[in-house]
């Protein structure tokens, strides 16, 4: 996250490092190589204690952040949650997003806009509209996933006091390094 001599930060190789370390962490805690969101927001919810770590920001978080970057490298510039079956029944959203290096909190943040708003600014071949903006600041989502592991109610006390925990984790390790 150092900017180089322009000042410029590489934002989406540290987003999603951290979106693909939560992934793995939430695989050794559920104990399945390839865990679900389900399982993803399971971890989360019980390791990441701050409010804006709801089921919605992780959905968008993994729906138009992480599969994009993984998928495509980039996220698109607006995401339609109309295009995804995990927002079935929800009121549609556009979706445009702010990634920066700040520590500050809240570390995802969903900004709903009362109006329609078009992207200022890119280059489209046509008009973008969007109502809704997700800003993820990468340095405090990086220190959120590390208190999870190591803070007093993370993921390695847990894994101390609890034999079940102790079976999952072992489980996923047998996925990762075969006998």
């Amino acid at each position: 996250m150092t900017p180089n001599s322009r000042g410029q930060h590489a934002y989406f190789p540290a987003l999603f490092i951290c979106i693909a370390f939560t992934d793995l962490l939430s695989g050794l805690h559920a104990g399945k190589l390839w865990p679900s969101l389900g399982d993803l927001k399971r971890y989360v919810t019980k390791f990441i204690h701050h409010p804006e770590y709801t089921p919605y920001h992780v959905n968008l978080l993994y729906e138009c952040l992480r599969h994009k970057v993984a998928h495509l490298a980039y996220p698109y510039a607006v995401f339609d949650t109309t295009t995804s079956k995990i927002f079935k029944g929800q009121q549609r959203h556009l979706v445009t997003w702010t990634i920066n290096a700040s520590d500050r909190r809240p570390a995802i943040e969903l900004v709903k806009h009362t109006s329609t708003r078009e992207l200022a600014g890119d280059r489209t071949p046509w008009r973008v509209p969007y109502d809704a903006r997700i800003k993820v600041r990468v340095r405090r989502f990086h220190m959120d996933i590390i208190k999870s592991i190591v803070g007093p109610r993370g993921y390695l006390k847990h894994l101390e006091s609890d034999a079940a925990a102790r079976e999952n984790f072992a489980a996923f390790m047998k996925g990762y390094y075969p006998p």
